[in-house]
């Protein structure tokens, strides 16, 4: 089916629309061609995985920067992916904060509905704010992410502290 429709993601899409279970069993373990199909089109990506974090993890797992260039420019995007599951968003940026920042750049809201969603999900938080920074320390078990947001006007920096 790959080859029929390579270099067509409209047609693959049209025979896979809504159906998400289908595009992982054509593409299952390859997200490259995941990414050739849906490339540029985030709103693509999003038909087929909506609601299903564990889906987008399989295609992307341990790629930010691939999950990003499916969702660049588009913080909701990400949010309706990852929004009550603070798991799957530890697991795709565990310990790499850079990561995290380039999924959420500019959107600090954002942020901290994923630190109340963790909250929910009986995650330890630590969140410190002092003048003008803010501080979220994210940890379960041995997973331990650590950022610190600087807000200065319009532009946001990020640390990664140490574990």
């Amino acid at each position: 089916m790959l080859r029929l429709c390579y270099d067509d993601a409209k047609a693959m899409l049209r025979l896979c629309y809504d159906d998400a279970q289908a595009m992982l069993r054509l593409c299952n373990g390859d997200a490259q061609a995941m990414l050739r199909l849906c490339y540029g089109d985030a709103q693509a990506m999003l038909r087929l995985c909506y609601g299903d974090a564990q889906a987008m993890l399989r295609l992307c797992n341990g790629d930010a920067h691939s999950m990003h260039r499916l969702c660049y420019g588009d913080s909701q995007a990400i949010l309706r992916l990852y929004y009550g599951d603070a798991q799957a968003m530890l697991i795709l940026c565990n310990g790499d904060a850079h990561s995290m920042l380039r999924l959420r750049y500019g959107d600090v809201q954002a942020m901290l509905r994923l630190c109340s969603c963790c909250a929910m999900n009986s995650l330890s938080i630590t969140i410190a704010q002092h003048e003008n920074s803010l501080s979220i320390i994210i940890a379960q078990q041995e997973h331990i992410l650590s950022i610190t947001i600087a807000q200065h006007k319009q532009s946001l920096s990020i640390a990664r502290a140490s574990p």
